[in-house]
């Protein structure tokens, strides 16, 4: 396999934040003020770079149709864009509420946000799946989505049974429940606000992170793009995927001792690396596999790309990076947000 490499190093202030699998506790920790530097981070210049191979581990409003075709340069290219944009009138101000869902006859609860200004205008909802033990209020404080996407979506923290999402080895619901509960959650807040389901987004960090992989897997007809960090892509996640494609982003740290970035076992279940579970999806979005397109947006982070995928599809890998929400470089929910809010189903 051939791996081209482009881009230009850049200085960008990344929000490291402590956290595990096995905890929420630590998931929700603190976080240094929202810098603008991701827009110099992710600004790329054409050039060659020489960087560690992308195997190697140690130990915005315009949205645009997901199935058109990508070419490397303009998928990273895209993601460069100035984020000043996102970055403008950051305090929204939300309606701030935990709504139930009725599921099959199970009563499920979410935090839903829905922008003060919602007006007539259709509004997407974004997802956001906590890893393992964390609540959604725990969840909510440290994706700080409702800052970055708060004005223009409707954001909403689900809560987990068992603090858990399905296809893990610590699920408390069987595959296909979690699934039915977003699908319930469209549903209903669909009928509650004017909302754009044709701009549905799934971001999660660990179990969560698997959970928005799952929902690209089982639901690509009801997600129109998702985001995982340091995602925990167990068996059960990834496989007897449906056949639509779905815009993919992936960021996972090289240093991450809890998920690791080259795979492994936990819980006594096998999980996916981030190169393999970002493999399975450009398979799935119909990426041309025989070249990897690579570059560096900053010293810390590099971006990679297949060429004639039908829908995006991104790995981030921050070398430094942990397992957490912010490894570094990207700034996660920023860089999240970037990515997500231009896609939509066509």
């Amino acid at each position: 396999m051939r791996l081209s490499l482009n881009g230009s190093a850049a200085h960008s202030v990344a929000h490291s934040h402590a956290a595990t699998h096995s905890t929420g506790r630590t998931h929700a920790g603190r976080f240094r003020k929202l810098t603008l530097s991701l827009a110099v981070a992710l600004g790329l210049a054409t050039g060659t770079l020489a960087g560690p191979a992308l195997d190697t581990v140690a130990g915005t409003e315009s949205a645009t149709p997901q199935a058109s075709a990508q070419t490397p340069n303009s998928l990273i290219g895209k993601l460069s864009g100035s984020l000043s944009g996102l970055a403008s009138g950051m305090s929204p101000r939300p309606a701030n509420n935990y709504q139930t869902f009725n599921v099959n006859g199970k009563t499920r609860t979410a935090l839903v946000d829905v922008p003060a200004n919602s007006g007539n205008r259709k509004k997407p909802i974004l997802f956001m799946f906590g890893g393992l033990g964390q609540s959604a209020a725990s969840a909510k404080d440290m994706s700080r989505f409702n800052a970055i996407a708060g004005r223009t979506a409707i954001v909403v923290h689900p809560e987990g049974i068992g603090h858990a999402w399905e296809g893990a080895p610590y699920s408390k619901t069987r595959r296909g429940e979690d699934v039915a509960f977003v699908r319930t959650m469209v549903k209903t807040l669909a009928k509650r606000y004017n909302v754009d389901t044709k701009r549905i987004y799934a971001a999660g960090m660990s179990n969560g992170g698997g959970m928005a992989m799952n929902l690209a897997c089982q639901a690509p007809d009801l997600v129109a793009g998702v985001v995982s960090v340091s995602g925990a892509y167990y068996d059960a996640t990834m496989g007897n995927c449906k056949g639509r494609n779905v815009p993919t982003m992936l960021i996972h740290g090289a240093h991450d001792n809890v998920v690791r970035y080259g795979g492994g076992v936990r819980h006594g279940m096998h999980y996916y690396g981030a190169r393999a579970a970002f493999d399975n999806a450009a398979r799935r979005n119909s990426c041309n596999m025989g070249t990897l397109h690579g570059t560096r947006a900053h010293p810390a982070t590099s971006g990679y790309t297949y060429s004639g995928c039908r829908a995006s599809t991104v790995l981030w890998r921050a070398h430094m990076g942990g397992h957490n929400w912010n490894a570094y470089a990207p700034d996660a929910p920023t860089a999240a947000w970037h990515f997500l809010s231009r896609q939509r189903h066509a």
